[in-house]
C-alpha cells in the first residue's frame, strides 16, 4: 500500500527561485531587537573586569610579600623594647635616676649610624640617647646622652 496519490500540482513550485530559509525573529521585542540590545546586561561583559580587579589584587599581594621579605632579609633592626630596657637599666646604674626610654620602631643595624631614643627622668626632665651601632654580627651598640 502507498500513501495517497500526489495532486496535479505536487513536486512543482510556481515560483522556481530558492527561497530564503527562516531566520530568527527580527522583530520589534525580541531579542536581537536592536532597540533592546542594552536593556538586557551581557553576563559576559563583567568577566573582563573581574579578571582585571583580581589581576591587580595579585600584583599587590606580590608587592606586599616583596616588601616584607626584603624587610625580614634584607636589613637587621635593632628591637626598641630591648634597647629601651636595657638603656633605661645602665641609665639608672650609672647616673642613679630612673629614666623611662622610647626609641624609634625601625633602627637599622649599620656599623656607625646613630639613632636618637626621646628619654624622660623621674624629675621629668628630658634628654636625648643617642644609640651608636658598633658592630651588625651580632648587632651591638653603645649609648650617650646627647
Amino acid at each position: 500500500m502507498t500513501g495517497p496519490e500526489p495532486g496535479p500540482d505536487a513536486g512543482t513550485d510556481p515560483d522556481p527561485r530558492p527561497h530564503p530559509r527562516p531566520g530568527p525573529d527580527l522583530g520589534p521585542g525580541s531579542a536581537l531587537d536592536p532597540d533592546l540590545a542594552s536593556a538586557e546586561p551581557d553576563r559576559r561583559g563583567r568577566r573582563p573586569g573581574r579578571i582585571v580587579a583580581y589581576g591587580v589584587l595579585a600584583l599587590c599581594l606580590v608587592a606586599l610579600v616583596v616588601l616584607a621579605l626584603g624587610r625580614v632579609w634584607g636589613t637587621t633592626l635593632l628591637d626598641p623594647r630591648a634597647v629601651e630596657r636595657d638603656v633605661a637599666e645602665q641609665f639608672e646604674q650609672r647616673y642613679a635616676v630612673d629614666v623611662e626610654v622610647d626609641c624609634p620602631a625601625e633602627m637599622e643595624v649599620e656599623v656607625g649610624r646613630d639613632h636618637r631614643c626621646d628619654a624622660e627622668t623621674g624629675a621629668r626632665e628630658r634628654l636625648t640617647v643617642v644609640i651608636t651601632v658598633t658592630d651588625d654580627d651580632p648587632p651591638a651598640y653603645t649609648w650617650d646622652v646627647d
